[in-house]
């Protein structure tokens, strides 16, 4: 019996004793009908509790037996008002009461007491946030436990509720499910209740039912417990960048509403805590830390558990998913598990699109080792439908496309933990499932729809020496070499173990004597990279952390000066670096605001640097010898400079506006060139819009200026007034182009240099360097050789998250069939 009701019971028994006291009153004064009347009332009260006794605990139970023999005592004592003589009203008072006594004790003794506890899922696939709870309240004796899945909206793009689900029918044979409309809660006002959804009204793409919203529910119950129906990567709580992208999971109406939430970890715990309180104080909401620290608990989250406890010897395996794991022999083809989810399809679009059939045709061509298990997100659809609606039917083309040809299986089940367990490794978006699949040592790539255009071989800056280009691999720690005419490559590992596994770890790289210096990326150290040439080993110089962006250089924007390298890099800062004590000072910017950087390509003449602003028509002269920085307004209709040269006489400069400028320093004239070429097609094939014509570099030789557009197949040559295209080859697909819509996709060269007359462009689209002659006008082109496999191998650690930034899908399914 429920707590609340056996309370309820005893209450009203209190009450029967103080009936008893009124009669004994009603006796002494003679007035034996109203005695009576409180006899028949007690009589009532008495069936009453009886009834509820037995609907509850059944027939046949010893408290009834009492609340009987209770009831007889009643009937007699009524019977011989009927003939009043010499009545002892305190005998009465003390038999009614030594009767109810029994059914008193007999409530408090014989009856269990018990709690109830309602689950309240909507999604089935998200169940297993709550099962295990679920079972173990179901096996404990003094606990009624009921899973009641509720139903959930689609949200319409104007957020108006769509279409209705409800998932009851879809949950693990063995769970009792309990008709959400038949279980009236606020009747019934459980002692507890278990959601997965914080939500309510919140979200942008569904809503569960209002009545189920976690103020209402708080409004039926002693406690509102919420465990969150995902799993995030454990961070560090003062890692504050990691914990900025995920504190928005921590101030929810749910974790508001509730007496009690449970999270995956005591990180967690202080995470939720931390970023709960941080999000209160910016709103103006009341927040107490220890109320929250009584409230959150790190004990772990269920998903683990159900997870942990599968296993796959008792695993249902479908006849249609058994057929494409198995090869003609019997034996098992490798599984891999392929999860899309909500953000990256949301964030890249068609794009997201574009790779997932790149996906689904290298799985294609190695149906015959590979078995893959496609498993989208459960609310992908109904995400793109409110959110991306542009997107739903190209995407559900590739779902039926797919399903059709039959190679892969299709898991929209409410089955996650069968796909982890069933799998040999991991690819996919990243979700709460990459946790689920590390914590049974699953093997995880994570999926980049972006990859391609950072490619695994890009690099974004390089020296270029006698027949040779060095330079740093983005998403290697490589310094390479390559020969410009054969495309021989040689490579040398930066020995830094810290840095393995980052991408874009290196992008700049500059000659000083007998060492490379190299400029930080994405790194997690904040230091430059001093690479020795000979002994292949390295050494840092931090950089303050607030100006690791700043230290950011490409080779072109350096220069040196005696004992001192200066670094001109795209922000608000020169970096000089003193070789001899190899340690950074900064030099700012006299009158400079943050709007007005970055900086644009560089020119030097003599011991004078000249510094172009982006974002004005505004020169930063820099004396090499005094340190002493000028600005230097320009008359131009340019509103920013992006490249700046010197020819010898004028300055040439190219920004916002499609246009090339002149400037005379000494007379301070400025000259625009307008007709530049019409319908200048793009790498990827696109138009280039006229007003968004822009250039990458601007070269001076001889009597020439070239100008390098970023995204075209071409250089304009200006020369004595005129402005003449050279084309330049298109380029034939190989296994190693990149394939990518937009403005980046079109972009053609990611590093140019001039040596000489020669002309070197690095190409974005294939691992392709083109060397133009600039007085012949003829190209050749190279294809850069080597072979990343190899070096894709060696950044694998066993038991860490791969990132397809650093490994190819390829050699993770080599490595999957290596794994015994």
């Amino acid at each position: 019996m429920r707590k609340g009701k056996k309370q309820e019971i005893l209450e009203l028994i209190n009450t029967l004793y103080q009936a008893h006291d009124e009669i004994a009153g009603y006796i002494e004064s003679g007035k034996y009908d109203d005695a009576k009347d409180m006899l028949v009332q007690c009589q009532d009260s008495a069936i009453t509790i009886g009834t509820a006794i037995e609907k509850i605990e059944g027939e046949g139970t010893v408290t009834v037996s009492y609340i009987e023999a209770y009831c007889d005592t009643v009937y007699q004592t009524y019977e011989s008002l009927n003939t009043p003589g010499n009545e002892n009203a305190r005998k009465i008072q003390k038999n009614l009461r030594k009767q109810l006594l029994h059914v008193e004790n007999s409530v408090k003794n014989d009856i269990t007491e018990k709690r109830e506890i309602a689950f309240f899922p909507y999604k089935a696939s998200m169940w297993d946030s709550l099962e295990s709870v679920y079972l173990k309240a179901k096996e404990e004796p003094d606990c009624d436990a009921y899973c009641v899945p509720i139903p959930y909206f689609e949200l319409n793009p104007d957020k108006s509720f769509g279409a209705m689900h409800y998932e009851g029918n879809e949950f693990p044979e063995g769970i009792e499910i309990i008709d959400w409309q038949s279980y009236n809660f606020e009747e019934r006002q459980p002692d507890s209740i278990y959601i997965h959804n914080p939500y309510d009204n919140w979200n942008h793409v569904t809503s569960v039912h209002p009545r189920f919203y976690s103020h209402n529910l708080k409004k039926y119950t002693d406690e509102l417990v919420y465990i969150p129906y995902f799993i995030l990567a454990d961070v560090d709580p003062e890692n504050k960048e990691k914990v900025d992208k995920i504190k928005h999971f921590c101030f929810l109406p749910g974790i508001i509403n509730a007496d009690k939430v449970i999270v995956q970890s005591e990180n967690m715990r202080k995470i939720y805590i931390n970023s709960y309180l941080e999000e209160a104080k910016a709103l103006g909401f009341p927040a107490d830390r220890k109320a929250l620290e009584k409230k959150i608990f790190g004990t772990g989250s269920p998903k683990l558990e159900k997870v942990r406890n599968t296993r796959k010897e008792d695993i249902e395996i479908p006849d249609g998913w058994r057929r494409i794991m198995e090869k003609p022999d019997g034996s098992r083809k490798k599984v891999v598990f392929y999860n899309t989810g909500i953000t990256a399809l949301l964030q890249y679009g068609d794009m997201m699109l574009e790779k997932m059939q790149s996906v689904f045709q290298v799985f294609k061509e190695r149906q015959d080792e590979f078995a893959l298990l496609w498993r989208p997100h459960p609310l992908l659809i109904s995400t793109i439908k409110s959110m991306r609606p542009q997107l739903c039917e190209s995407y559900e083309k590739i779902v039926e496309a797919y399903k059709d040809e039959g190679w892969g299986i299709y898991d929209d089940s409410a089955d996650l933990d069968r796909a982890i367990v069933l799998c040999d490794g991991y690819y996919g978006d990243a979700s709460s499932v990459v946790q689920l699949c590390q914590e049974v040592k699953k093997p995880i790539l994570m999926q980049d729809a972006d990859a391609d255009y950072y490619h695994r071989l890009f690099f974004s800056d390089c020296l270029w020496e006698d027949n040779r280009i060095y330079y740093p691999l983005a998403n290697y720690n490589l310094v390479c070499s390559t020969d410009i005419y054969t495309g021989e490559t040689a490579v040398d590992q930066i020995n830094d173990e810290e840095e393995k596994l980052e991408t874009f770890t290196y992008v700049g790289i500059y000659s000083w004597k007998n060492y490379y210096i190299l400029s930080p990326g994405r790194t997690k150290r904040s230091a430059l990279c001093i690479y020795n040439k000979d002994s292949k080993e390295c050494f840092f110089i931090p950089v303050e952390e607030e100006k690791k962006v700043w230290a950011n250089f490409r080779g072109d924007k350096v220069f040196a000066f005696g004992k001192y390298i200066y670094i001109i890099p795209d922000y608000l800062v020169i970096v000089r670096v003193d070789t001899e004590k190899w340690e950074i000072e900064y030099i700012y910017y006299p009158d400079m605001g943050p709007a007005e950087g970055p900086t644009g390509q560089a020119a030097c003449i003599g011991e004078r640097v000249y510094i172009p602003l982006r974002c004005r028509s505004k020169i930063y002269e820099f004396n090499l010898q005094t340190e002493k920085l000028e600005p230097i307004m320009v008359d131009s209709e340019l509103q920013g400079i992006d490249t700046l040269c010197f020819d010898g006489r004028l300055f040439w400069m190219t920004g916002i506006g499609r246009m090339i400028c002149s400037w005379n320093k000494e007379t301070g004239e400025s000259k625009a060139y307008k007709n530049l070429p019409e319908n200048l097609k793009t790498n990827d094939g696109s138009e280039e819009s006229k007003v968004d014509m822009s250039f990458s570099r601007s070269i001076a030789y001889r009597n020439a200026v070239y100008f390098v557009p970023w995204f075209a197949n071409m250089l304009i040559e200006f020369k004595d007034g005129e402005i003449t295209e050279i084309p330049l080859p298109e380029e034939e697909e190989s296994e190693f182009t990149i394939h990518r819509t937009g403005r980046s996709g079109g972009m053609k060269y990611c590093v140019i240099k001039r040596k000489d007359n020669k002309l070197l462009l690095v190409s974005m689209k294939n691992r392709w360097i083109d060397i133009l002659d600039l007085d012949t006008k003829k190209v050749d082109i190279v294809k850069i050789d080597i072979n990343c496999e190899a070096w894709e191998k060696e950044q694998i650690r066993e038991g860490e998250t791969l990132h397809e930034r650093k490994i190819s899908l390829p050699v993770f399914l080599n490595m999957i069939l290596e794994k015994p």
